[in-house]
């Protein structure tokens, strides 16, 4: 991979690490009171399990950033491998692109990566 695609994902990944990691943290907790501490501890409960990411405390919160970093990164990789072979994907990203493949993301994280988690 060259230079410019090692940035689109970095960048992208980052800001969706970003947007998604406060958007989580604000959203439980103004709805529910939870703080992004918990909110991280559950990420890592994916990996860890339920009981053991929140007796981990701060540890397992930075696990759990950590854990949707990667993700993030994972999902911006996948996004321009596909593109650099998909010439049209970077023609509309937003909306059409964009919002298809957000849906695809959650469906993939709901009906594959958590049925095979720990969480």
């Amino acid at each position: 991979m060259n230079q410019a695609t090692w940035m689109a994902i970095l960048v992208g990944g980052g800001i969706a690490a970003l947007n998604d990691g406060l958007l989580a943290s604000i959203f439980w907790g103004v709805a529910k009171g939870v703080s992004p501490q918990r909110v991280f501890q559950s990420v890592a409960s994916g990996l860890l399990g339920r009981e053991a990411a929140i007796a981990g405390g701060l540890a397992t919160a930075l696990l759990g950033v950590a854990l949707h970093i990667f993700i993030a990164l994972g999902m911006a990789t996948a996004f321009v491998l596909v593109a650099q072979r998909v010439p049209a994907l970077l023609r509309w990203p937003w909306p059409l692109v964009g919002l298809a493949y957000g849906v695809v993301l959650l469906l993939a994280m709901h009906h594959v990566v958590l049925p095979l988690s720990r969480a």
